[in-house]
């Protein structure tokens, strides 16, 4: 071996260091779930707040060439769970006991990483150079030489959440895609390291340990922990029950076609929580006796077929309904008129007949 690949040999190894990351598991893990967490965190389901709702599952399953530890199907499941509930959504275990079924699916959740050397790169050049000489000597590869060198992983999860009304079908609820990455850097300087920041990692660690370079005194670190405590607290909004109910169009004419459902109008709570989801139900016929005329499908109120109109007979019709935003309620009397086809016009100019006219028309004797 000549001089010069001694030397180079030899200053390798005193700039290479020690410093090595044995195990990743633990990484991998916590960038996952960190990637998960952030996710769910992004999706909010005060929506349905007060609602009863059941989570359907069935698309959030464990890949079968993917194990990324305990961040499973199970994982991710019962954080959205956590969210639903601190959302303040009532969630039911059986699908008949819920009006809406809410779904998610996940679309990505995975683990890449990669390095980055400043300096050179172990290569066996030199060795594979002297191989076409048979008489020279066999020269060792060279080690990595570098003066920094940066090891960088990152998680990425990416979920969608929607709902729709168990009876109906109908779309009530999306939360569009929801989704967010974690990373773990670990950086090396002249072979010291490994140095770890990232997402994952409170502060600066060096070889699993933490740097703190703060002058924060202890009260101060007292104070902080107690500020994240309470940050983590749920913090529900008083419910507001509805106040009142619209109704688009109350006029029906009294020639309209009631063999089948007649639609009268369109249904609207007025609530100071703008996100409540309202249903509407009609009272008892006890408390309303044209409540039996009529029927409401979502927010549609309709006339019952078969249903007899006659402005005349009967002008108005008088119903009683209530509207609930899953917590309270509030009852509302609404009117629906029966417009005549013909409605009775005034006479332009009074008439008589031919008698009177004489009468009114004869002079008095003087």
């Amino acid at each position: 071996m000549t001089p010069r690949i001694c030397a180079l040999v030899a200053l390798a190894c005193v700039l290479s260091g020690c410093g090595n990351t044995v195990n990743r598991q633990a990484t991998e893990q916590l960038l996952a779930s960190d990637a998960v967490d952030r996710t769910v965190a992004q999706i909010d389901f005060r929506s349905l707040a007060g609602k009863t709702v059941f989570f359907e599952t069935r698309h959030i399953h464990d890949p079968k060439d993917v194990a990324i530890g305990y961040v499973n199907s199970d994982y991710i499941i019962s954080a959205l769970r956590q969210q639903m509930v601190a959302a303040g959504c009532r969630l039911q275990e059986q699908k008949q006991q819920a009006d809406y079924i809410v779904e998610a699916r996940v679309g990505t959740l995975g683990t890449d990483g990669h390095e980055l050397v400043y300096g050179i790169p172990a290569n066996n050049m030199l060795g594979t150079v002297s191989s076409f000489v048979p008489t020279a000597p066999a020269i060792p590869a060279i080690p990595e030489i570098s003066f920094a060198k940066k090891d960088n992983q990152s998680a990425a999860a990416k979920i969608g959440v929607f709902a729709y009304n168990r009876l109906t079908s109908e779309a009530v609820w999306q939360s569009g895609i929801a989704k967010a990455d974690s990373s773990s850097t670990n950086t090396y300087l002249f072979g010291i390291g490994p140095f770890q920041s990232g997402e994952i990692h409170d502060k600066t660690r060096f070889a699993g340990n933490e740097l703190d370079f703060s002058l924060a005194s202890k009260d101060d670190e007292k104070h902080d922990v107690e500020l994240a405590a309470y940050d983590q607290e749920v913090h529900f909004v008083e419910n507001i029950p509805p106040r009142d109910v619209l109704l688009s169009h109350n006029t029906i004419p009294e020639n309209s076609d009631t063999t089948g459902p007649v639609e009268i109008g369109r249904l609207t709570a007025v609530d100071a929580n703008s996100a409540d989801l309202h249903t509407f139900v009609l009272t008892p016929v006890d408390k309303a006796a044209d409540n039996a005329s009529f029927r409401i499908e979502g927010d549609r109120l309709k006339l019952m077929p078969g249903t007899k109109l006659n402005a005349a007979e009967k002008p108005f019709f008088s119903i009683r309904l209530e509207v609930s935003d899953g917590t309270a309620n509030t009852e509302k009397e609404l009117t629906v008129l029966v417009s005549p086809v013909n409605p009775p016009s005034e006479p332009d100019h009074l008439e008589v007949d031919d008698a009177s006219a004489r009468e009114l028309t004869t002079p008095e004797p003087k």
